[in-house]
């Protein structure tokens, strides 16, 4: 499946994702369920994952945090 995005679209899914990750590490913390704990580590790989080749496909990112939405945080 091919999804075109304009680079601003990509860029918002980014830090959007990007702040779900950072936020991941303390409600994994948080858990005492291991099953639930587990399914949010898997959770985080595939979103760390994801984040990535987002980012190398975005035209001028180079893996920095530029937009708008990164400064707010």
């Amino acid at each position: 499946m091919n999804i075109h995005l304009e680079e601003k679209e990509l860029e918002m899914i980014v830090d959007l994702l990007s702040r779900e990750l950072k936020e991941l590490p303390t409600e994994i913390r948080h858990t005492s369920v291991s099953e639930y704990r587990e399914m949010l580590k898997e959770r985080e790989e595939r979103l760390e994952k994801l984040v990535a080749r987002l980012r190398s496909a975005s035209p001028g990112e180079n893996g920095r945090e530029t937009s708008e939405w990164a400064t707010m945080m």
